[in-house]
């Protein structure tokens, strides 16, 4: 059973301003725009929020804005009941690092298809395995980071933001997927990559000293 407006009279006002009331209907408003000084101060506010309208256009957020707002509708479209009531948050430590290890096995993921002119990271904490290959960038000062999370139990979101900062910068991640991977342009200061789906961050130190590409 539909519950009555808590403002009749702001409907009528609404669909009068804008035109969507019958001849007789209309003309009725407009006697008791005169008459009645409730139905008087409800059509001028709808008069100055479509004057706000025309001033204030809607435009497309960002793609960054874009993007996260996407994730976010992904990652808590579950009932109120469902949801963390705060994210957990662990430290990964790093397992592997290509510019120090000889790779000598099979890995997951985005560590697949190594090339000699980028670096490949791995680090693992009881919630999940992290792996980001980095590439230099013709853009001075900047990493192009591409990443994947693999969580330990199907638990959670597989959407994951990522988000590297440094001393002086910082950058977040503008596209994701449900594989758990993730890009990024990471300053090459930056010191710590952290990765979250609204649930659970993951953190991880992270130096980023890679050779330029001839």
């Amino acid at each position: 059973m539909n519950r009555p407006s808590p403002r009749p009279a702001l409907r009528l006002a609404a669909d009068w301003v804008e035109g969507r009331l019958a001849p007789e209907d209309a003309d009725r408003a407009a006697e008791r725009a005169v008459s009645d000084p409730v139905f008087r101060a409800e059509v001028q506010f709808v008069r100055m929020v479509v004057a706000a309208g025309r001033d204030l256009p809607l435009v497309d957020p960002p793609p960054v804005l874009r993007q996260r707002l996407r994730q976010s509708f992904q990652q808590w479209h579950r009932a109120p009941s469902c949801r963390p009531t705060r994210v957990l948050e662990v430290v990964a430590s790093l397992v592997f690092d290509s510019r120090r290890h000889q790779l000598g096995l099979a890995t997951r993921g985005a560590a697949a298809g190594m090339d000699g002119d980028a670096v490949h990271l791995m680090w693992h904490c009881e919630l999940a395995d992290l792996m980001v290959e980095a590439r230099a960038t013709d853009e001075a000062g900047l990493v192009d980071l591409r990443g994947q999370v693999l969580l330990s139990h199907d638990s959670g979101s597989p959407v994951f933001t990522a988000e590297v900062t440094g001393p002086d910068h910082a950058a977040v991640s503008v596209d994701a997927d449900d594989l758990g991977r993730f890009s990024v342009l990471a300053p090459r200061s930056a010191s710590e990559l952290r990765v979250s789906n609204g649930e659970m961050a993951i953190v991880a130190e992270i130096e980023l000293h890679i050779e330029e590409s001839s």
